[in-house]
């Protein structure tokens, strides 16, 4: 844990922090400090990385040691489990509402309450000495050896190429900071500096020329391949030929009479907002393809639900999709529409 004191020099005095500039670069924050810690464990106790997601775990730990010492993030998976919850801002809720209270054992007593756990799933104190003491030989061999920082890169190069083509196989294009974050998880059981992950991802950016970089030099950078600019431009064309097409068509009278009924307080007592309105009106227009983009709560699902049914009164047959089953279960449950998962 570490403390952060909400208060920053300005201009005109003293300021609050900028909240969202921390939660921008939380990714890269995080990397760097477990790329930080790996590196001095490896060079102070001489124990190998291996990494395991955006993390890592120590070479040569039995699992069933991580498994019985992983007592959190077990009470976490089965409070969300429980809970039917997956996303990120749930896990953090968990970990919340599963924390337990604090205690006062000293570091003595809980060596010794760690130890005796140890011992009962069969690893003894011994077994961890004679770990200690060869991973101190292997550090000491180690030490020994010099490593000149380009021979460092070009070790790093191409575990951060294949990464990022990895990464862009999976999303449209990459900010330059989660960039950044990516190389350094995937680069963290290599002995390197922070400083030479970050040049060895400057030298793919700079000679792979599959990689293309958005607004270069923006603070808003990002990465993309040459292979997603195409795809994305397929994608455009075949959208904009469903655009030209209207295959659906609702009459004006009847988009006329949906949207009265829809600025009309309901039987639940609300009414649609204006911005709820256009959004329906612009859905039930001609054109077969159609794009509502609007914040969480905004009113989608209630709009998607009006929409909906207007096109079930002209005896169209409707059909949700959706990236997630949360958002097709949403969907069906709240808007009424059968909905499926596409991913």
């Amino acid at each position: 844990h570490f403390a952060v004191f909400n208060i920053a020099f300005t201009e005109n005095g003293t300021g609050t922090l900028d909240g969202r500039m921390i939660y921008k670069f939380k990714m890269i924050a995080g990397a760097l400090f477990r790329r930080h810690l790996a590196n001095l464990i490896r060079q102070h106790l001489g124990w190998a990385i291996r990494r395991v997601g955006t993390s890592f775990e120590i070479e040569g730990i039995p699992h069933k040691l991580l498994v019985a010492f992983s007592t959190r993030s077990r009470q976490i998976r089965e409070y969300m489990r429980q809970s039917g919850q997956k996303s990120a801002k749930s896990a953090a809720y968990a970990a919340k509402v599963t924390r337990p209270g604090k205690t006062n054992l000293t570091r003595p007593e809980l060596f010794a309450i760690w130890a005796k756990r140890a011992e009962e799933l069969g690893y003894p104190t011994e077994f961890f000495q004679t770990f200690a003491d060869k991973a101190a030989e292997q550090a000491s061999v180690q030490a020994c050896v010099a490593v000149d920082d380009a021979t460092v890169i070009r070790q790093l190069t191409p575990i951060i190429r294949d990464e990022l083509l990895k990464l862009l196989s999976r999303k449209a294009y990459v900010t330059r900071r989660n960039c950044r974050a990516a190389a350094l998880q995937a680069t963290i059981e290599l002995p390197a500096t922070s400083e030479q992950v970050h040049a060895a991802l400057e030298n793919v950016l700079g000679t792979e020329s599959r990689f293309v970089r958005l607004k270069a030099g923006h603070p808003l950078e990002a990465i993309t391949t040459k292979e997603n600019l195409l795809q994305e431009d397929e994608l455009l064309k075949t959208l904009q030929a469903l655009n030209d097409r209207s295959s659906i068509t609702v009459t004006r009278d009847t988009i006329g009479t949906t949207v009265r009924e829809a600025r009309k307080i309901g039987p639940d007592g609300f009414a649609h907002t204006p911005e709820q309105v256009k959004a329906l009106a612009h859905l039930l227009e001609d054109g077969d393809f159609k794009l509502v983009n609007g914040k969480p709560g905004a009113g989608k699902t209630v709009t998607l639900k009006t929409v909906c049914d207007t096109w079930k009164s002209q005896d169209y047959n409707v059909i949700g999709i959706a990236l997630s089953g949360r958002a097709a279960r949403n969907l069906h449950e709240k808007a009424e529409i059968p909905a499926y998962t596409i991913a």
